[in-house]
């Protein structure tokens, strides 16, 4: 294909050049011209289909009539109709003259996917997307993807290595056979009035039907700029990365590592976007690559490996079929050179590698070294820099990138993880297509054929919504995304391992059914008597009524295994609905937390206090009257008390505090405080209870309320009345603590945010605790107000939940 003596091989490189950094003129053709020629790539077997069927479906639609129009629309969408194509068994499914609906409807509804993305083209997704519906069944089908349909089919009926013309009559009574059924009945009208002409068939064959094409049907110019090209690239990427689950974000990762690189080595704007492209497109060569090897859960044979060495020479071929910058098509394809020649495939030396080759050399091993595979665990960034700093030694990568590199690896890897979480996202979003289209078919019920625009209506956007570093960052647990009827609509690669099934085998049921719960099987999950009690199914409602819950759930399944999990439930709000991001970890696996330093200061001085008295009994100072012994017992309480709001703090700060509603009388509140607090002096608490029972998490509101009291039983020394009051109706509840002291409009500003208190010392949890677990875990709100002649008043605001419940 190429001769191996070409001077790009010989000519010293080592200095960046760029010979074009402005406008990128093309026409929507040829763009599409050469999408089709990378989609080829993935079976090379049927040669040149796109540009066949492009050109059959010009010459129907002009023989029906269409406007200039809607033929170049037509062309345009022929050219890259198949390309939702993601593996080479689909192709030669599609081969076939009579196809499966999963597979026709697959590839159609994931195309329209992809190309949606592309501005210049998203107004052809709704063509690609029924470019395979049959005619009888979608009669209004628009004619743009009926003519497709038919000329995809001609060109699968012709036999390659057979000249067409001699193949005519067989596809004249194919075609004729399925008039008004698979085709309407026009198209097929005018494809008759093409099957006598010898020119019809030779031009099918002809190899530069794009001048062709060009000669006499008129496309819009494009002018695109870098920006332009990059999104463009980042479109082409998916159709790269999304083959394979494992490496789904290995081509973002790869540009914008290499991007951040040289934007580290301060290389102008149009160098550094130049090297995100390259970082898109530098695995274009694996759709040439069967997808067994791409796909492989484990390590490569010998064979394997020189298989997909190949890819590299492919991802070359493909960007020299396309008039794009010099630079992007070496940096891209040079990824595995090395500078001593051991690289492949062209064994280029370091001088023939200028900086951008280096970059990405060092950017593709980095991502590739930082990610999961099925076969190994990402490296940490220590084994990484070993991992560079010895293939520096080796004399096979750049000493000053991997510097470079080492120097900002932080920055770098955020860079990268941000840059894989939105691929993710995308990805996600792919699957969920793939999926609704794969599993809402049957024979002969028209509702149930999906297009793509359907689809997009029925799963939303949700997964481009929700935050996904969550999920990723806590990705040794179970993750499951409920929507409000609380069915299923997403689960992490954890959950689908547990659980050991695939993700349609998941979608839709409830977490009940999926556990095999013993009471919430064939759709009861929720809705039995045992549901009211169940701690799982309460906290998904709690949820779904915006609050954050932990709670701790014994599962029992049907063959009367019991098993045991934290359960957070996280509330996500979305104007495609409300969802609920659901969390189990093995209650075994449950993290201890160290106990927070701020607290430290109140137990050393409830246990200063007891030492004391203590020691003044030892010396026969005092005897240890009721009184004394009272003042022990409650200082033991209080070292309790405190130990145990710090853990309860902690647990909250990280979403794994449990959570349990009930009903609770306001004396419970009071008595509390009032113990907690006997031995303060100067200190008057006054009661208004406009209320007598409150229904919430008895705990935590318990804790909100000790801690608004604490900070203001110590904001000032002199002696003063405490006043709380108990409020609320069937909506909502109410609470205020008033003091005496004036909180200064510098401190006020300082109020609920961190661990700040009122406390005069700096210690203690303070208000921002209030804020975190009145918010997080009550769906409530905190405020308060403070001048110099009332003094402060803080309240706690709370929906009554019972009714809902």
């Amino acid at each position: 294909m190429y001769n191996f003596n070409m001077e790009f091989l010989k000519k010293t490189k080592t200095v960046i050049f760029d010979d074009l950094h402005g406008s990128y003129v093309i026409s929507s053709f040829d763009l599409a011209y050469n999408i089709s020629k990378i989609i080829d790539l993935v079976n090379p077997e049927l040669s040149n289909h796109h540009h066949r069927v492009a050109y059959i479906s010009a010459a129907i639609a002009s023989c029906c009539g269409l406007s200039n129009e809607r033929i170049s629309n037509t062309v345009i969408a022929a050219l890259i109709h198949d390309i939702g194509v993601m593996l080479e068994s689909e192709f030669r499914e599609l081969s076939k003259f009579e196809v499966s609906e999963n597979t026709k409807l697959n590839h159609s509804n994931v195309g329209a996917f992809l190309i949606d993305k592309v501005d210049n083209f998203k107004h052809l997704s709704n063509i690609i997307s029924k470019h395979h519906l049959p005619y009888n069944k979608f009669p209004d089908t628009e004619d743009e993807a009926l003519i497709i349909h038919l000329a995809d089919r001609i060109d699968i009926l012709l036999k390659r290595g057979v000249p067409a013309y001699y193949q005519r009559n067989n596809i004249k009574e194919m075609i004729s056979s399925q008039t008004g059924k698979y085709f309407k009945p026009e198209h097929v009208d005018a494809f008759m009035s093409l099957y006598e002409k010898e020119f019809f068939w030779l031009d099918i064959e002809a190899s530069d039907k794009d001048k062709l094409l060009k000669k006499y049907l008129n496309f819009e110019t494009l002018v695109m700029d870098k920006n332009d090209i990059l999104a463009f690239t980042n479109f082409l990427s998916h159709i790269i990365d999304f083959r394979c689950s494992f490496t789904a974000t290995h081509s973002a990762g790869v540009a914008s590592v290499a991007s951040k690189i040289g934007e580290l080595y301060e290389l102008p704007d149009y160098m550094v976007t130049n090297l995100k492209i390259a970082g898109y497109l530098h695995d274009m060569g694996k759709l040439a690559i069967n997808p067994y090897i791409i796909n492989k859960n484990g390590q490569l044979s010998i064979d394997e490996r020189i298989e997909i060495k190949k890819h590299t020479y492919y991802t070359f071929y493909a960007l020299n079929s396309m008039d794009i910058f010099e630079n992007v098509k070496e940096w891209a394809a040079f990824h595995h050179e090395y500078l001593d020649g051991t690289g492949y495939p062209f064994h280029l030396k370091a001088d023939r590698l200028d900086l951008g080759s280096r970059i990405m050399t060092v950017a593709d091993i980095y991502t590739a070294l930082s990610e999961d595979r099925p076969y190994r665990k990402g490296m940490d960034r220590n084994k990484i820099k070993e991992t560079l700093v010895n293939m520096v030694r080796s004399g096979k990568i750049d000493a000053e990138v991997v510097n470079i590199l080492v120097k900002n690896v932080e920055e770098i890897e955020n860079v990268r993880k941000l840059s894989q979480l939105v691929a993710s996202q995308k990805y996600h979003e792919f699957k969920n297509i793939l999926f609704i289209s794969s599993n809402n078919l049957e024979p002969d019920a028209n509702d149930l054929y999906l297009t793509y625009n359907n689809i997009k209506n029925k799963i939303g956007d949700v997964l481009n919504i929700i935050h996904f570093e969550e999920i990723i960052n806590s990705i040794d647990d179970l993750i499951l995304i409920l929507n409000k009827e609380r069915r299923i609509v997403f689960a992490n690669s954890k959950a689908l391992n547990y659980f050991n099934k695939p993700l349609h085998q998941i979608i839709d049921k409830r977490v009940g059914e999926l556990f095999d719960c013993i009471n919430g099987t064939e759709d009861q999950c929720g809705t039995t008597e045992f549901c009211k009690n169940c701690l799982a199914n309460n906290s998904i409602k709690q949820a779904l009524l915006g609050m954050h819950s932990l709670t701790q759930c014994s599962i029992e399944k049907q063959n009367n295994e019991i098993t045991n999990f934290n359960i957070s439930t996280i509330p996500i709000k979305t104007d495609k609905g409300d969802f609920v991001l659901f969390i189990l970890k093995d209650i075994d696996k449950v993290d201890n937390y160290i106990i927070n330093n701020n607290f430290y200061s109140d137990v050393i001085n409830i246990v200063d206090n007891t030492y004391s008295i203590l020691e003044a009994y030892k010396s026969n100072a005092i005897t240890l009257d009721t009184d004394l012994l009272e003042i022990l017992s409650n200082n033991i309480s209080l070292i309790y008390q405190e130990i145990e709001t710090q853990r309860f703090i902690s647990l909250a700060e990280r979403n794994n505090l449990h959570t349990h509603f009930e009903k609770f009388p306001v004396s419970f509140i009071e008595k509390n405080l009032k113990n907690i607090f006997s031995t303060t002096k100067d200190v008057n608490f006054e009661f208004t209870k406009e209320i007598d029972e409150i229904f919430t998490d008895k705990i935590i509101l318990n804790r909100i309320i000790i801690n608004l009291v604490k900070n203001a039983v110590e904001a000032g020394d002199e002696p003063r009345n405490i006043k709380i009051r108990f409020s609320g109706d069937s909506k909502n509840y109410r609470i205020s603590v008033h003091n005496p002291e004036y909180i200064p409009e510098d401190i006020q500003k300082k109020i609920f945010k961190d661990i700040f208190t009122t406390k005069k010392d700096g210690n203690g949890l303070g208000t921002y605790c209030v804020k975190l677990l009145t918010e997080r875990y009550l769906a409530g709100k905190v405020s308060f107000i403070s001048n110099e002649q009332f003094g402060t008043t803080f309240f706690v605001e709370f929906p009554n939940i019972a009714n809902m419940l």
